[in-house]
Formats: C-alpha cells, structure tokens, sequence
C-alpha cells in the first residue's frame, strides 16, 4: 500500500466524492426554487466533505443555518425549507421542537417543509414524525438520503459510525451491520463488476451475508455500475483484536489523535498554531491537516518526525535561496513560473511552522509529562508480559491520585485482555479501588466493559457475546512482536515500537497466502485484474491511524482503499460505550 497517493487512489476519492455529490444534489434539484438548509449540527462538518458553500449556491441554496441555534428561519426569498439531519431519534425530537415553536409563532408559512435523514429513513424514525399530528402536517415529505461513506483522505473512507462495537455488545443492535453492508454495497456498485467478498470474524462474515442478499435483490440487477474497478472486499472484525485501540499510537497521525483529537473530516483544532505573519497563535484555529507535509509525516514514527521536518526546512530555505537569485524573467510565462514557485514556498514554510509546533507539543506531552511518559512505558511492558497477573503499582497510583477513569480503565482493559481474564485478587483489587475513587456513576461504566468483554476476571460471571480474546496464543502463532526501536519506517511494526497488531497480521498473512485462512465469496462475474484493481479493506468496529499505518507498509498486489466504521482509539471508544 502505497503512502503517496496513486491515482488510482486519487480516483477512488473522487469516484466516492461524486456518488454522494449526485445524490445530494439531484435530491435538493427536485425541489424547484430556492431553499435554505437546516442543519443538525453532527452533519456540518462531514458534508464539508461533500459539498462546500459555493457548489450548494449553484443549486439555489440561499442560506444555510445550524438546527440548534437557527430560530425561526426568515420566509424571504426562498420555497423550501430543507431540513437534514441524522437517522436517530435524538435528532427527531431536536426537529420536533424546532418545528413547534415554529407552529406557535402562528404566522401564515406557505413554505413547504423537507426532511432528509442521513443514511436512512427507517419506519421507526417516519412513525415517530407521524405521531405528532400537528407537526407531520407542516412536513410536506421525508426522505432518505444514503450518503454513508465518507473520504477521509485519498486512501482511507469512513463511515462516521463511531458507537458500532457498544450498539452491537450491549443492544444487540445488529442494525448496524446492516448500515456496514449497505455501504460496501453501494461501493461495489461503482465497479464494473461484483468483487470477491473475504471475511474474517462473527461481525463480518454476518454482512458478507447480507450483502449477497443485497446482490440479489431484483431491483440492484439493472444497477448502473462505474468503471472503478473494486477486484476484493477484504471484511474483518475489530473484536478479534480489542486490545489494540487500547494501545497509545506512536505514529505522528495516531499521537495527535490520541493527544489534540482529529475532528470528524481530519480537521485539527488548537491555540498554538502560529499565524502567517510569524507571531505565535494565542486563540484556538481550526486547520486541515492535508498539506504535503503532513503526508510525508503522518505514518511515521514520533521519534522520527523531528529528522523529517528539519530536511524539509532545510529544502524550503534552499528553495528561497534559488528563487533569491532567480535570472532575469523576459516572458510571462517564465513570470507565471516563478510567482507560482515563490507561493508554493511560501505555503510549504508555513505549513512547515505548523507541523513543528504540533510536533513541539506532542513531545512535550510524551517527553516531559511524567504519567504520559510511563503510560507508554507500562503499555508496552503489559504486553509484552513483565508484570504477569499481578497489581500493577502504575494503576494504584492513578487511582489513587483520581487520575481520568477512561485511562484507568484502558489500562486495565489492557492487562485483562493480555491474559485472557485477571486473577480475581487482582480484579477485586481494581475493582475495589475504583469504586472507592470515581463512585457509582463511573461503576457503571466498569460493567459495561465487563459486558464488551474488556475487563473480566478468569472464568467470569459475566460473558460477552463475543468469542474470548486470546491475546497470547495469537501472538504466537502471528509471530506479532519484532524487535524495533522505532527507527526503521519500513517494518510494519514500528507503528507501536515492535509490536504489530494482531488484526493486522491477520490481513498481512492473508496477502502472503492469497487468502486461505478467510472465509471467501467468490465473484459471480470474475473481476478482471489489471494495473488499475483495488483492494478494499473495511474494519468492523474502528481502525486506528496507526493501524491504517502498518496497512500502509504492507505490500499489496493491488491498489488498497481502507474503509472503516469509523477512525477509533483507546479514548474514543471507552467514550462511545458510556454513551450507549
């Protein structure tokens, strides 16, 4: 897998682009006149990547406003007022109550009011908008609007389904693999011909089902197919390796993730980015990090990100120094060349400071913070077994000191999932010291990890509906740890400083033996391979961006897109299960 963008890949991120771009614009070009849009808020940002300001004017968008903060929106020159919003209830009841007190105002709205609900407007969700008579009567129609995937950059997509692994092990909410199938359905659907489907866990070999079923159906036979041409769809289970999302990345991207946190379209916000003019940034700015730079950085590891940004500091200053003695110009096109040389220097020195302050802070995190220095030290000594079943005095100490419970627990989790369970001392011992220092509330979130089968003593009480985790065994037989101090960017494994994570071993083996250990559905219409082919690998569950990392190391005899629930860590998903 290749970390500069290919074409191909290139092309993937536009196919995937403009599918969603042809569906959301010919669902707001059916509506004749002008609109304005009514956000849910979830849905901002992660349209940002679909369709910006300008391209919705060119639709007869005339305003756009967030659901939350908007009022009453103003009749003047426009038909319709759009409302989109995600496919949950929370969403409905927000729509509910705006509409109301619209209702109360009691002016005369001859608008007509449309309801779009991100990806799907099940019949719960169109029942629950009916039983309110006086509101279904104000909404002229709902419908749904089926953008589900996502690119995140030119080779990784997500879904934005960040709570899949909590819905599914403690709601049983198997509607969220409908949700995965039906979004790898629509990406095969841009092939010329139906892909090989490869699984491996309880999750995926569930959606390679439906999606068969989907292929079936009568009315997908005469579907319009793109010319991308998608040869595999490689499925895989998060569950059957929950200890890595635990781990903190040591990648630039994972670290940043894991310490300032990506937004949902890889936006990054922080007060300390400098401004253009030189002067240190005091106020918090939003960036998007998708610069050049970023690329060369984002997969490597920490330690060496520092060598990385001062070879490019030394290109940009000899960039300068040949612009400065530049000949003589005689043409506009020789002028054209050097103002269009002297901005992409320009740029490349800024984007140069910005990395440089974020690496600044990453290592003053990971450097001179104490607790963040031994997390990392005691994550990777659990893993590779010096503490055995025993108290680990590190996690006393936290939980003495009130440290955040969701790192507390990560440890935990960790050191539980290393051994296939905790001695109950030990278990009664966590147990006992976090009930004392974070209360009931908090409890109740312990149990729930208990119940994603994340932190359980040996032979528990309490099961997970997922196969056991044995963290040891599969190591073994993966052949997972391989000596690295993290110098060497070409082994897979200096994502996490000689560890590979197990379900990328799985996939890694799977390439080298042409899949044989993968449960296989076999193309009905064998996809032609050429220099062109795509792989796509979709993770159930998250993948972290130190695991898109180790992907990006690994040779593939095709072209790799990424495709994933969502962009996971450790925090990120202890969150979503206190959610659900």
């Amino acid at each position: 897998m290749e970390t500069n963008a290919s074409p191909n890949e290139k092309s993937a991120q536009q196919n995937v682009a403009d599918f969603n771009r042809t569906l959301f614009f010919g669902t707001l070009d059916a509506l004749e006149g002008a609109k304005v849009l009514v956000w849910e808020q979830v849905l901002m940002t992660p349209f940002n990547m679909v369709a910006g300001a300008t391209a919705l004017k060119q639709h007869k968008v005339v305003a756009m406003h967030d659901l939350n903060e908007c009022g009453i929106v103003s009749p003047t020159e426009h038909t319709h007022v759009v409302y989109i919003i995600s496919s949950t209830f929370t969403a409905i009841k927000k729509l509910i109550a705006h509409l109301s007190s619209i209702r109360s105002l009691q002016f005369n709205d001859d608008r007509s009011h449309h309801v779009l609900i991100v990806p799907e407007a099940t019949l719960a969700l169109r029942e629950r908008l009916q039983q309110n008579r006086e509101i279904a009567s104000m909404i002229t129609s709902v419908e749904s609007l089926p953008i589900r995937v996502y690119p995140l950059y030119e080779d990784l997509f997500t879904l934005l389904m960040d709570n899949t692994p909590a819905k599914l092990l403690l709601n049983n909410d198997w509607t969220e693999l409908h949700k995965c199938a039906s979004a790898l359905h629509q990406l095969e659907l841009l092939s010329p011909s139906l892909p090989n489907i490869r699984c491996k866990g309880k999750w995926a070999a569930q959606i390679a089902e439906m999606i068969k079923k989907m292929r079936n159906d009568v009315n997908e036979t005469s579907a319009v197919r793109g010319k991308w041409n998608i040869t595999d769809i490689v499925i895989v289970d998060r569950w059957i390796d929950p200890l890595t999302p635990m781990l903190t990345q040591h990648t630039y991207a994972g670290l940043i993730d894991e310490i300032i946190t990506f937004g949902p379209s890889g936006n990054l916000t922080a007060n300390f980015f400098p401004k253009r003019d030189g002067s240190e940034g005091d106020i918090p700015t939003t960036r998007s990090l998708r610069d050049e730079i970023f690329t060369q950085l984002r997969d490597l590891h920490i330690r060496n990100v520092g060598k990385c940004i001062v070879q490019t500091v030394g290109e940009v200053r000899d960039e300068k120094k040949i612009l400065k003695e530049y000949p003589s110009m005689e043409s506009m096109a020789e002028r054209k060349v050097f103002v269009r040389r002297v901005v992409e220097a320009e740029e490349k020195e800024f984007n140069t400071r910005i990395h440089t302050a974020i690496a600044e802070h990453l290592m003053g995190a990971v450097r001179d913070d104490r607790k963040m220095c031994k997390f990392l030290e005691v994550e990777m000594n659990i893993i590779r077994g010096v503490y055995g079943e025993r108290v680990i005095p590190f996690v006393e100490e936290l939980m003495y000191d009130a440290f955040q419970p969701s790192r507390v627990l990560r440890l935990i989790a960790l050191q539980c999932l290393t051994y296939g369970g905790l001695k109950p001392t030990t278990y009664g011992t966590y147990l006992r010291l976090f009930v004392q220092t974070y209360g009931a509330y908090e409890t109740a979130l312990w149990i729930k990890l208990q119940l994603m089968g994340l932190i359980y003593e040996k032979q528990p009480r309490i099961k997970c509906n997922y196969a056991p985790f044995e963290f040891q065994l599969c190591t073994k037989r993966l052949g997972c740890f391989i000596e690295s101090d993290g110098n060497d960017e070409k082994t897979v494994s200096s994502a996490y400083s000689g560890y590979t994570p197990i379900l990328i071993r799985h996939i890694e083996l799977g390439v080298s033996n042409e899949w044989k250990d993968w449960a296989t559905a076999s193309s009905p219409d064998p996809p032609c391979m050429d220099s062109n082919s795509t792989t796509l690998i979709f993770v159930v569950g998250g993948i972290t961006l130190a695991e898109v990392a180790c992907l990006r190391r690994i040779r593939f005899p095709a072209h790799v897109i990424v495709v994933s629930s969502c962009v996971t860590r450790g925090s990120q998903l202890i969150r979503s299960i206190r959610s659900t």
